[in-house]
């Protein structure tokens, strides 16, 4: 793609709002990734979505996927048309600027659009992507009267006629708004974006988790940025840009810190690994025997199973590592649903059988007690017995959090961070599964047919591989926390 036939999408405009590098990148398609399993599920989802808010209107002309000439001299002589009143997909130019409108009708003064997404709840993204597509269409001359956003509903059963899927309120004015606020940007994002050199970066809260930074930007020379403390929040980060600290180890001792924050900031700053002298005792008073439990879950906009809402977390496996003792070899039990069947009454029980009544459970955050509710709510006869099992449940991330800290955890405690410094030995490079939502990908392309019946066998081996390892990995960290817990206090803050 050449500068001269450079366009800008939605996509590349609302992120260059915030960082003209960042939509520079992805304008010039610069390190940019291709999405993950649980992406294009998410693409596939709001497309279903899209088709079945088209077929509201079963006289509604569909622009289609044409080449962008094409399809802007489609839409045009479609606007002409009297006789088309709803059109889906049209496309429009404004300078650089393009986009397609979900849906389009024809008013007496004007044109109603309508975006869909595939949301519970309206946010300020949802309004910024109208703004975005009521810019182009109006900078292109179309006379927008009235702006609806439809987002899915969120009473809505799969299998029930009761509650409708979608819901729609009016934003108008807001968008209005908004959209005459981005055509006052749009020249200099469009200067920005299609010239021949990338923007000079600097280092903004925008950067916080963009997939330019560590690679292509600013954080290329970076070891420790400073929105790698904990919780530090966007003020607390633009004060520390104010006196020119953008790494942790050039944050002042008397700068306001939480206590866990300063300990963080004082282990990257000392090079040294942080552990608690409570840490002993904080896991010495866990019952054994020990059952290290993990759930996977699916989670789509639109149910797999009969009576299930939209979003509806169903637990789809487990894996249980059983110790009697620290010295024990590790019992395993597992179970994973048939992706064919709605299995959640089916992993309750079972569930409730392999964990039995004796001894802590470990888990490792607070996902496994939130599944544990949703299955108390849905069979109230279980409920008992599975409120005795949350009160067993001790969380190895949070002790990780109030008693361990490493500069290599990179300002998280999450198991894929904790793990290869804790226990270098043991990581998940060898398994074809290697994270959680990519086995949710997995077990919904197995429950929509998208995985031939011959290749699901070595699905379901590869989703108990990975549930399996994340178990095993919580022997290993609490065995590891075990040694650490004998040590005399190291680095304390």
């Amino acid at each position: 793609m050449t500068h001269a036939m450079t366009v800008i999408t939605k996509y590349i405009f609302l992120n260059a709002l915030h960082c003209h590098t960042k939509g520079w990148f992805l304008c010039n398609e610069i390190g940019v990734t291709p999405p993950t399993p649980a992406e294009l599920i998410r693409m596939r989802q709001g497309q279903e979505i899209h088709r079945l808010a088209r077929d509201r209107f079963p006289a509604g002309v569909f622009v289609g996927d044409l080449i962008a000439e094409k399809a802007i001299n489609r839409t045009q002589k479609l606007l002409e048309d009297q006789s088309a009143r709803v059109l889906f997909e049209p496309y429009f130019e404004h300078g650089r600027c393009v986009t397609r409108a979900d849906s389009l009708t024809r008013k007496d003064d004007g044109w109603s659009v309508e975006e869909i997404k595939s949301s519970l709840g309206q946010n300020p993204a949802h309004l910024d992507d109208l703004a975005y597509t009521t810019m182009v269409m109006q900078g292109s001359g179309l006379s927008i009267r009235e702006i609806t956003l439809t987002l899915v509903n969120k009473e809505y059963r799969h299998g029930s006629s009761e509650v409708p899927l979608l819901w729609s309120v009016d934003v108008t004015r807001d968008v209005l708004s908004r959209a005459a606020t981005f055509e006052e940007l749009r020249p200099d994002i469009e200067l920005a974006l299609t010239a021949q050199a990338c923007p000079e970066a600097t280092l903004i809260w925008a950067c916080r988790g963009c997939e330019f930074f560590a690679e292509q930007c600013v954080g290329h020379s970076m070891t420790n940025p400073i929105f790698d403390v904990p919780r530090i929040g966007a003020k607390k980060f633009r004060t520390l840009l104010q006196h020119d600290v953008t790494e942790i180890a050039g944050i002042p001792v008397d700068f306001e810190l939480s206590g866990h924050q300063r300990r963080v900031v004082d282990s990257v700053q000392s090079g040294e690994m942080w552990v608690s002298d409570k840490l002993a005792k904080a896991i010495g008073t866990w019952e054994w025997p020990l059952l290290y439990l993990d759930f996977e879950t699916v989670s789509t906009c639109l149910p797999l199973y009969d009576g299930m809402g939209p979003y509806n977390q169903i637990p789809t496996q487990y894996s249980l590592h059983i110790r009697r003792r620290p010295t024990d070899i590790p019992e395993h039990r597992e179970y994973l649903a048939d992706s064919a069947e709605d299995c959640r009454r089916e992993f309750a029980e079972l569930l409730l059988a392999d964990l039995g009544t004796d001894g802590n459970i470990v888990v490792y955050s607070s996902f496994e007690k939130t599944i544990l509710t949703r299955l108390q709510e849905w069979f109230e006869d279980l409920a008992e017995p599975l409120e005795r099992l949350k009160e067993r449940l001790v969380d190895l991330q949070l002790i990780i959090k109030n008693h361990v800290w490493h500069p290599e955890f990179r300002g998280s405690t999450s198991i894929k961070r904790t793990l290869p410094v804790l226990v270098p030995d043991m990581d998940y490079s060898d398994l074809e599964i290697s994270n959680g939502d990519h086995a949710s990908a997995a077990f919904y392309n197995m429950a929509t047919g998208r995985i031939a019946p011959d290749e699901q066998e070595m699905t379901r081996a590869a989703l108990l591989l990975y549930c399996e390892r994340d178990t095993m990995a919580m022997v290993k960290l609490h065995d590891a926390l075990i040694q650490h817990g004998t040590l005399p206090e190291q680095n304390a803050g």
